[in-house]
């Protein structure tokens, strides 16, 4: 890489993770010259999300077949959570097809609910130390979804896109037909929302 002019060293591990990913060994650089302006986004880096105060959470969840119902796993944020949800990954590693909707709503609904939270994927807390604001509900509904925006129908399937879940929002994941179970893996990130993210 040649010499880097005006270097400044500094003990740092932002700094050091810097030199880490530019492949250099020597010192703490805090400048790297006129002609190399390197771009690295930090805040992508999971290991680093505590940094702007987001965590990371998963969970498997099932919801049981139940006679002439649609078997359903809700995804809530509650209302008052302060919380901005967004769903990175939904899939699933068996079961039938569900579709999925966003909706209003800061509860689950249904009957024979069963509710749950998410774990912290960062091994950096005590397991069970730290859990999700999402709240994850199996239960059962007596209709489908409305208005369809993904549907799952093979493990094959790609997931879907993101989904990002404000106060009293709940994503539905549903069955496609009454009498099936279904099952997901889903892994999510959540943090304070700044005033003006919200509408």
């Amino acid at each position: 890489m040649g010499d880097v002019p005006n270097e400044l060293r500094r003990a740092g591990r932002i700094t050091t993770a810097f030199l880490n990913a530019l492949g250099m060994t020597e010192g703490y650089v805090d400048r790297l010259g006129d002609t190399l302006t390197p771009t690295i986004d930090v805040w992508e880096r999971p290991e680093w999300a505590h940094l702007r105060g987001e965590h990371r959470y998963s969970r498997n969840v099932t919801s049981a077949a139940v006679v002439a119902r649609f078997s359903s796993i809700q995804l809530i944020n509650p209302a008052g959570s302060g919380q901005l949800i967004v769903v990175d990954r939904i899939d699933f590693p068996s079961g039938n097809p569900f579709n999925i909707e966003l909706t209003g709503g800061g509860a689950p609904t249904g009957a024979n609910i069963v509710t749950t939270r998410g774990e912290s994927n960062d091994g950096r807390h005590a397991l069970g130390g730290l859990q999700s604001i999402l709240t994850l509900s199996s239960a059962d509904t007596p209709a489908g979804v409305a208005n369809v925006q993904w549907q799952m129908q093979a493990v094959t399937d790609r997931p879907p896109p993101p989904f990002i879940l404000v106060e009293s929002e709940t994503l539905f994941l549903i069955a496609a037909a009454v009498n099936q179970a279904i099952a997901v893996n889903v892994s999510w990130r959540e943090r304070s929302f700044f005033p003006t993210e919200v509408r």
